[in-house]
């Protein structure tokens, strides 16, 4: 927290208007009038007069700066300019007769602009002149080796650093594991369905047995003449009549229909041998 705000204040002063802080030059000589002050320099285009005085009594007086010779004797009067209080964004050369007249003074400050020609590091001297009486009521002669303390750029304003921000550590990720592919299980086979589908289909056995079949009938032999059976067969229960009626027929194979055969097998023979 301290170093912050000693960060803050840094950079307050350092912001701060550099009219609060101007650079000395020194002090006016007092020739007339009762002038007094001390001069400073701001920057290149700007001075700054403390604690002025100056009654007033002048008809045609006004800050006068050059960078030759001295108040008197200027050598040249276009590098010379007056200094315009109050300054109204407007420069005035030395014969120009609308600069404005000052006024009496009491432990002022006031700030002055230089014109775009000039530089306060080319200045030699500076000087409350009347103009109207070619007069002197006090100057300054600029010491040959002042220099401006960086009066050539503006100071910029200082960054306040930021509080350094310790970045939070990122969890490190361990990879997921790649779950194992377990191989899926091989369904088992029962031997008994191997075996089964092994073995050959069984042989379709045909059970039924073929009825034996029956022997043709022989037509019984002709009765010789003179024998007359007819009312033997009549009387006979075994006649031949008797079996004209047809037996109830019965499916083939089957138990019964042996039995029948056998029994109608056994009839012929029996009437067979009663006809012979």
């Amino acid at each position: 927290m301290l170093p912050l705000c000693s960060a803050l204040l840094m950079a307050v002063f350092a912001t701060a208007d550099p009219i609060t802080n101007p650079q000395m030059v020194g002090s006016l000589s007092t020739l007339a009038h009762g002038v007094s002050g001390d001069l400073y320099v701001v920057d290149e285009k700007t001075l700054m007069l403390k604690n002025f005085n100056y009654d007033g009594a002048g008809p045609d007086a006004f800050f006068w700066v050059g960078t030759e010779g001295s108040p008197a004797d200027p050598k040249n009067e276009s590098k010379t300019a007056i200094l315009a209080h109050p300054f109204k964004d407007i420069h005035y050369e030395y014969r120009n007769d609308e600069a404005p007249i000052l006024k009496a003074a009491t432990q002022e400050t006031i700030t002055l602009t230089l014109p775009p020609h000039l530089q306060v590091s080319d200045l030699k001297w500076f000087s409350v002149w009347c103009r109207l009486y070619a007069k002197d009521f006090g100057n300054l002669m600029i010491p040959t080796d002042f220099e401006i303390a960086d009066a050539s750029a503006e100071p910029e304003p200082a960054t306040v650093p930021e509080p350094e921000t310790v970045p939070e550590p990122v969890p490190e990720t361990s990879p997921e594991p790649v779950p194992e592919s377990t191989p899926e299980p091989v369904p088992e086979i029962a031997p008994e369905s191997v075996k089964k589908e092994e073995l050959p289909s069984p042989v379709i056995i045909n059970n039924a047995v073929d009825e034996p079949q029956a022997e043709p009938e022989t037509e019984p032999e002709s009765v010789p003449e003179g024998h007359d059976h007819s009312h033997e067969d009549e009387d006979s229960p075994n006649s031949l009549e008797s079996k004209s009626e047809p037996e109830p027929k019965s499916e083939p194979g089957s138990a019964p229909n042996m039995v029948s055969g056998l029994m109608s097998l056994v009839t012929v023979l029996f009437l067979s041998s009663l006809v012979y």
